[in-house]
């Protein structure tokens, strides 16, 4: 396993676990108010697809043609995680001097820790990805499967990938739209380190949007190992379709009141959450769709072809 796949990989496996430290805080240190539990265990079930999906295609990224499409992506990814682990800092920051009991203390600050080195991790393989030397896909994962570059016309291409761009961008804006909103506070006005974190992932959400409406066309025009693009891309449509599923649920225990936040803008953040989700995982699925149907009778009379050549 190359060392990018490994910062990258691991890094969200640390973000995984501490989604794990949050259910877990929730059921025993840590009160949460109105069945919050529903929601951090689909941020943890999310969480552990989004991993198997970065695992899947990081390989696919640290190829050359892709590499020169996606540079400028890469860094989008890394600064937006640089930015919530700045975020969480502050969050950590605040806590530390905070009269919430020390148990608490210790759980939330351990647990933000996790996340931000996990952030920090990833950040720094999606740079060396960017900047480092291109491999070939077969070396990477193993396959054996034919890699068929320029195979169908470039412009036909990003013209079918258009459409799943815009959902995948629309929803992430949405995104962002619901961080405002959630940023109504009252008596929470007070915790400036929670507005910091609120204000870095309503930034990074944009950011994000803006790293996959580039990195979909620069993948989709030169699809490499299209079978493990589309895996990757419906991996990442599972895992904003359990978050828009678990705002969906979560709604009703969203219109009632919170303590210390204004309850339209808790009601406001997880029905746009829901929408921006849906609208991000219907654009990987058929982002999905167009790279995983693109050439395959191409690619396949191309190994009937060498198979007739090396038995004759």
């Amino acid at each position: 396993m190359s060392v990018e796949r490994a910062l990258v990989v691991g890094g969200y496996l640390l973000i995984t676990a501490d989604a794990a430290i949050a259910v877990f805080a929730g059921y025993t240190v840590i009160p949460t108010f109105n069945d919050g539990h529903l929601y951090e265990v689909g941020r943890f079930i999310s969480e552990v697809v989004v991993v198997a999906a970065w695992w899947s295609i990081v390989p696919v990224l640290q190829r050359a043609n892709a590499r020169r499409h996606l540079r400028r992506p890469l860094w989008m990814f890394a600064a937006a995680n640089v930015l919530l682990a700045a975020g969480y800092a502050c969050v950590v920051v605040g806590e530390v001097g905070s009269g919430a009991p020390l148990v608490q203390r210790y759980a939330l600050c351990g647990d933000w820790a996790v996340a931000i080195v996990g952030l920090c991790a990833a950040a720094v393989g999606f740079i060396k990805i960017s900047l480092g030397q291109s491999i070939l896909l077969d070396d990477a994962v193993g396959s054996r499967e034919p890699l068929v570059e320029g195979e169908a016309s470039l412009e036909t291409t990003r013209s079918r990938l258009r459409t799943p761009r815009v959902f995948v961008l629309a929803g992430y804006v949405a995104l962002a739209v619901a961080t405002g909103a959630d940023m109504w506070p009252t008596e929470a006005s007070d915790l400036k380190g929670w507005l910091f974190l609120e204000a870095a992932v309503l930034v990074s959400w944009g950011m994000i949007g803006w790293a996959w409406w580039s990195s979909i066309e620069g993948l989709g025009a030169s699809l490499p190992a299209k079978d493990r693009l589309r895996v990757s891309f419906r991996y990442f449509a599972i895992a904003s379709g359990v978050m828009a599923v678990v705002n969906m649920v979560f709604i009703p225990q969203a219109a009632s009141p919170f303590p210390g936040w204004n309850s339209l803008g808790v009601l406001a953040n997880s029905v746009i959450d829901a929408v921006g989700y849906v609208m991000v995982a219907v654009g990987f699925w058929r982002a999905s769709g167009v790279v995983g149907g693109h050439g395959t009778a191409s690619i396949q009379g191309k190994v009937d072809q060498r198979d007739l050549a090396s038995s004759s």
